[in-house]
């Protein structure tokens, strides 16, 4: 039996690291209410739903090997938003597979990187 293809789930807004905003890029941390662990390790386009209000964001699952990590997570950088959303349930909706997960060699080049993803989104 094939795996449902993942395109959409809520989740809970957690606290981070905070290492996104201190290069500019803050995320939300979401905590999904299903398993996801059959989602492709990468960078997606997305849009999500904060009290039902659509944002344009890019989305990153999978370890942050540039912070040492081997976790998976899920995190968004949202576009244009800058709220503070803790705590609060949001909607994820799946775009496009942007690239696969990359280690980077330092901050600079994951800076620039998130930059070229947005740009890809067609975002600021």
């Amino acid at each position: 039996m094939r795996k449902k293809q993942i395109t959409n789930f809520s989740g809970k807004v957690t606290r981070g690291s905070g290492d996104g905003t201190k290069i500019g890029f803050p995320t939300a941390n979401i905590l999904p209410n299903i398993d996801i662990s059959g989602l492709k390790y990468g960078v997606y386009a997305c849009d999500i739903y904060i009290e039902k209000k659509p944002y344009k964001g890019v989305a990153h699952y999978g370890p942050r090997a540039v912070f040492g990590e081997t976790k998976p997570q899920f995190e968004v950088h949202i576009l244009d938003f800058s709220r503070d959303i803790y705590e609060r349930t949001v909607k994820v909706i799946l775009g496009e597979f942007i690239r696969e997960t990359i280690k980077f060699n330092s901050m600079e080049e994951l800076r620039i990187q998130i930059i070229n993803d947005i740009n890809f989104i067609g975002g600021r």
